[in-house]
């Protein structure tokens, strides 16, 4: 019996065992998958907050998007690991750390290969490609953003679209100054991002587009820069603010207005010292040029060297241009040995790097001046020469010849150093004239053509207006008033006579409803009221929206529409008519009953066949001719 019990007891303790067996492998993979569950809506959460802070703090969206990284490699969910490493890739890009960008973009385009995701695809090649430029790795760039594009164009993603174009316009504007393709992409990029209704994106276009007519000494890309930082303020984004206010400062130092230029850069430095932001020597560089510029050569020293001491985080441009600057500022306190220490070190790094087009070719000058200035005439030309080269590249022409002729000349000049000296000025003056020339020949043709094209054009208004204003005077001393002179009761017979047949509209209600419509344009003048729609004014003449179409057209000739746009616009006429009236064109448009100043304009062309401005302008000429001849 003993035996038997305990065999007993060992039967139901294996049973035990062996339920609690089943019930923890039934357990645990449902636990696993529960926990799973909650860590992918802590990613997902984590997500937002990156996409949350993505336009107002690039350090905080990084730290959501690390985090988003690090939850998801404990769990096997692909697609969210490329969620954050694309959050990662778009933070890096926002504060400046390109390195970093480079790498966790490589894992982004490794894993979406891996799970075929063109979109993730995309954005790595993105990533690759703005953070190559910036390390001025020019030629992967160009491949990373090509492949971009690609991809984008297919799949026709707008907000990736303007970052492969905005990408496309900084490559172009840093590796090879080519500037008015710069700006030809920028504006495509422009217009992605209108499309995708990104104004984060769009305001990062504006500010590059300023850029580029910064860098080829354009005033014009002011406006730009102000757009970008007035949208940084309105959007309460700071990095907005920090890239609009320097680059406003940039375009106010090439106006020569410095003191409103330091203005948007301590603006600037303030912000950049705050959020930690990167590319530091950018800002310091301008502190630099603006101290120079007022002749405080000491700080201007300093603050080149202290863009030198970020040179690890940096563009190389921004480096050139330190060297640049210390030795500018050597030559004009005549420490010629500095100067050309300065000088050379700034050649040696272009030379390594052959894309920065534009900075070398300022180094070349510079150096050539350094030879003037210590006698060294013949060094001074060879100096000149490569400056000449490098700014052919810049505006692809071919000056060859004019090289060869200034060799030719030098080598037969057997005087001393003054002769030399001044056949280096003779070129300077040589290639100023043919520029010259060639900019009188273009603007003579140019102008041959826009001036018969604007006679014509002049005679076609003037014949427009004459045409008015001897009908406005003719109105005037019949004393007529009807709102619109072009718009008369015109024969039922003349006007569509089967369109209406079956109507049951008769003839008499017909007239009685037009003598209505006419009342209220004519007193009540109902068609400024923009919100007029063809129900509403139906409601006032007691009748249906078919009823009033049809009487419009058996009278005027007219559909809803353009019966009530031509009175406005002849209402506008009156207005524009009178050479004393100044009433600006937009709030002519807005009393006559236009929603916006486009429709207006193109209202008035449309009917009157010129532009409203145009007809304020002629018609004014023709009332003081008139008078003149009285």
């Amino acid at each position: 019996m003993d035996r038997k019990k305990r065999d007993s007891r060992l039967r139901k303790l294996c049973c035990k065992w062996a339920l609690l067996g089943i019930g923890l492998i039934l357990i645990f993979p449902s636990a696993h998958a529960g926990n799973n569950r909650h860590i992918e809506r802590k990613i997902l959460k984590l997500l937002e907050l990156a996409e949350e802070y993505a336009d107002t703090s690039g350090r905080e969206a990084l730290s959501y998007a690390d985090s988003a990284l690090l939850l998801s490699q404990t769990i096997d969910a692909p697609e969210l690991t490329m969620a954050a490493l694309k959050y990662l890739t778009m933070a890096n890009l926002h504060i400046g750390d390109y390195d970093r960008c480079i790498d966790v973009s490589d894992q982004l385009l490794k894993m979406s290969r891996t799970y075929r995701h063109d979109t993730y695809k995309t954005y790595a090649f993105i990533g690759l490609g703005q953070a190559n430029i910036m390390q001025d790795r020019f030629p992967v760039a160009k491949q990373n953003l090509d492949s971009a594009y690609t991809l984008a164009a297919g799949a026709k993603d707008d907000f990736a679209l303007s970052s492969v174009y905005n990408g496309l316009g900084i490559y172009h504007m840093n590796a090879d100054a080519n500037y008015y393709r710069a700006i030809y992409y920028l504006l495509q990029g422009i217009e992605a991002a209108e499309r995708s209704a990104n104004e984060r994106l769009h305001s990062l276009l504006l500010c590059n587009l300023s850029v580029v007519y910064y860098s080829k000494k354009d005033v014009a890309g002011l406006s730009y820069a102000l757009e970008c930082y007035r949208r940084g303020h309105d959007l309460n984004q700071s990095y907005l603010i920090f890239i609009g206010a320097s680059t406003t400062a940039y375009c106010l130092f090439l106006q020569k207005k410095y003191d409103e230029a330091l203005r948007f850069l301590q603006e600037a430095e303030l912000l950049m010292i705050e959020k930690k932001y990167l590319n530091q020597a950018n800002v310091y560089v301008l502190f630099g040029h603006i101290d120079f510029e007022r002749g405080y050569l000491d700080k201007a020293k300093a603050y080149y060297q202290k863009a030198l001491n970020e040179s690890d985080q940096t563009q190389t441009s921004n480096i050139l241009d330190a060297y640049l600057g210390l030795g500018k500022v050597a030559l004009r306190t005549k420490h010629y040995d500095q100067a050309l220490a300065f000088l050379q070190k700034g050649i040696d790094i272009a030379s390594v790097n052959k894309d920065n087009t534009q900075t070398r070719r300022d180094l070349y000058y510079a150096l050539s001046q350094y030879y003037q200035e210590t006698g060294a005439y013949s060094d001074a030309l060879e100096a000149f020469k490569l400056f000449f080269r490098e700014h052919d590249n810049i505006f692809h022409q071919d000056r060859e010849y004019h090289l060869s002729e200034l060799m030719m000349k030098f080598e037969a000049e057997k005087t001393k150093n003054l002769l030399k000296e001044q056949d280096i000025l003779l070129l300077k003056k040589e290639r100023k004239l043919q520029i010259l020339y060639i900019a009188i020949f273009i603007i003579l043709v140019a102008g041959i053509l826009l001036y018969l094209s604007n006679r014509r054009r002049n005679k076609r208004y003037m014949e427009i207006v004459r045409r008015n204003f001897y009908q406005a005077e003719q109105e005037k001393a019949l004393k007529k008033t009807s709102p619109f002179s072009g718009i008369s009761p015109q024969s039922a017979e003349n006007i569509h006579p089967e369109k209406y047949v079956t109507s049951a509209l008769s003839e008499e209600k017909s007239a009685e409803l037009y003598a209505k419509l006419h009342q209220l344009m004519t007193d009540d003048k109902l068609y400024k009221d923009n919100m007029l729609t063809k129900d509403k004014l139906a409601e006032k003449l007691n009748t249906n929206r078919s009823y009033l179409s049809q009487v419009i057209n058996h009278h005027t000739g007219l559909s809803y529409n353009h019966y009530i746009n031509r009175l406005r616009i002849e209402e506008a006429l009156r207005i524009i008519s009178d050479p004393e009236d100044d009433t600006p064109l937009k709030a002519i448009a807005v009393d006559t009953g236009f929603n916006t100043l486009g429709t207006f304009y193109s209202a008035f062309q449309s009917i009157v066949g010129m532009p409203p401005s145009a007809y304020r302008t002629k018609m004014r000429e023709l009332f003081y001719k008139n008078n003149h001849k009285d």
